[in-house]
């Protein structure tokens, strides 16, 4: 046979040790064992997870564009106060603010980032990453790529010389 039961902590064990626990089993005709089973107490944490697991887009100067973020818990817990920390670049904010309301366990919040380069901002890949974490779990990194270009318009002149012609004699040349 066996025997289920369950152990249900109140305080979280002191450091990172488990606890020794003594379960004297016996049956009604007099049988007896002892056994050990060791326990640990942890507290239930918040698992944050965000949607999309990555950016990779482009921005074009002098126009906004926005990216919706979707953040959900997959814990044990609700997550406590999430605080969303961007990298330290003009064209990148969120809209609204970089602290959300705590979210229960299978819930989901969603924040915008809105990315509005100006003309100064160079015509390149930049890459970083949005750091989303709580007060009771993980911190989440998104990771970002982003291409800043350019739609403007501009004129370009061309200037072709045929010089096999005018500079060889197969071309009838000197």
């Amino acid at each position: 046979g066996y025997i289920q039961f369950t152990a249900l902590g109140t305080i979280p064990t002191a450091e990172l040790s488990y606890q020794q626990v003594w379960i004297k089993a016996f049956t009604d005709e007099g049988a007896e064992a002892l056994f050990t089973m060791w326990f640990y107490c942890d507290i239930a944490h918040s698992v944050l997870e965000v949607a999309p697991t990555e950016i990779n887009t482009t921005m074009t100067r002098g126009e906004s564009k926005t990216i919706d973020v979707t953040i959900s818990n997959h814990g044990e817990a609700a997550s406590g106060e999430i605080t969303i920390s961007l990298p330290d670049v003009d064209w990148m904010e969120t809209v609204g603010q970089t602290t959300l309301p705590s979210i229960e366990v299978g819930e989901t919040t969603t924040f915008t980032l809105r990315l509005s380069p100006d003309s100064t901002v160079p015509l390149t890949e930049h890459t970083g990453s949005i750091q989303i974490s709580c007060e009771s779990g993980n911190s989440v990194y998104l990771p970002y790529s982003i291409m800043a270009v350019s739609v403007a318009n501009g004129a370009l002149l061309v200037d072709v010389t045929d010089e096999f012609t005018t500079n060889t004699n197969g071309g009838n040349g000197p």
